[in-house]
């Protein structure tokens, strides 16, 4: 009975451990994909658009903003559209 006990608990532990690990290397892949949308926007447009963009992406989580934020660098004609888009959002 003790024996049973003691392996769930080790599963639990273990369980919870590898979701924590999952975790964060989601955080941690998220934070290298909105350094990379940074930095092309830096390069296309400026910092002072990158900055702006930056403070948005701080404000989304998840794939959808950044996949947002990818389309943006990529469809906007220059600075002004790039940051009615940031602003509209």
């Amino acid at each position: 009975m003790l024996a049973e006990r003691v392996a769930f608990w080790e599963e639990q532990l273990r369980n919870e451990g590898e979701r924590k690990g999952e975790s964060r290397g989601v955080q941690r892949t998220e934070a290298r994909q909105k350094a990379r949308l940074e930095r092309q926007a830096r390069l296309r447009f400026g910092d002072s658009v990158t900055r702006q963009l930056g403070d948005w992406l701080q404000s989304r989580s998840g794939p959808k903003g950044l996949d947002e934020a990818a389309d943006w660098i990529v469809i906007c004609d220059s600075a002004d559209d790039l940051l009615a888009r940031i602003r509209a959002e």
